[in-house]
């Protein structure tokens, strides 16, 4: 691993989990144990890093999403695992750095959270316009269903619920999956649906 990516894979760890905004050049050079003279070679700015960790998580997240569509599973499957992937993938932004991109950098808020909602529309769209035409799924409005699926994934997968409720990510995303595909699913896909879950036990 070249200096570049070592810097990069370090900022992007710290910056997830801890935030920005009170994070120094020095403090990164520091626990790195290399100058700041080789981070600016790389990095002009630490904006330029706070930009550089952004498109990186917003790229592997697009990467990981877009092969779980364009896998040969059943529709089904793809929509619990890509409803379970973003869960975890969502968590990985902590709200310390939610909050300083809010405040610090409300563009590149905008960035992260249309880059969310059109990942999710044009995702689920597709997952949901195959179910059906395999007549596993009512035929409600895409744009209905995936409002309400996307609202109730932000009440509910978030640190502060999910921390006051004792639930993980993964058990709180199950019940919000079941509980809002009960609703969507024909007889035919209930049954589907039943014998998936049956197979993973």
């Amino acid at each position: 691993m070249d200096d570049k990516e070592r810097i990069l894979e370090h900022v992007i760890t710290k910056f997830l989990s801890e935030g920005f905004q009170k994070t120094s050049m020095d403090e990164i050079a520091r626990e790195l144990k290399m100058s700041k003279k080789t981070i600016y070679k790389h990095f002009s700015s630490k904006d330029e890093l706070i930009f550089a960790t952004v498109n990186n998580f917003l790229n592997s997240t697009s990467k990981t999403i877009g092969e779980l569509v364009d896998s040969k599973a059943d529709s089904l499957v793809k929509i619990q695992k890509i409803t379970l992937t973003m869960l975890r993938l969502s968590l990985k932004l902590s709200q310390r750095f939610i909050s300083d991109v809010k405040v610090y950098k409300p563009d590149l808020w905008r960035k992260i959270d249309e880059f969310r909602s059109e990942k999710f529309m044009e995702n689920f769209g597709k997952l949901f316009d195959q179910c059906k035409k395999e007549k596993i799924m009512v035929d409600y409005p895409n744009i209905i269903i995936l409002t309400i699926m996307l609202s109730s994934i932000q009440g509910v997968i978030n640190p502060k619920f999910l921390t006051e409720n004792n639930y993980s990510a993964r058990e709180a995303g199950a019940v919000v999956f079941e509980i809002i595909m009960s609703g969507l699913l024909t007889k035919k896909g209930k049954k589907l649906l039943k014998n998936i879950n049956r197979d993973k036990e």
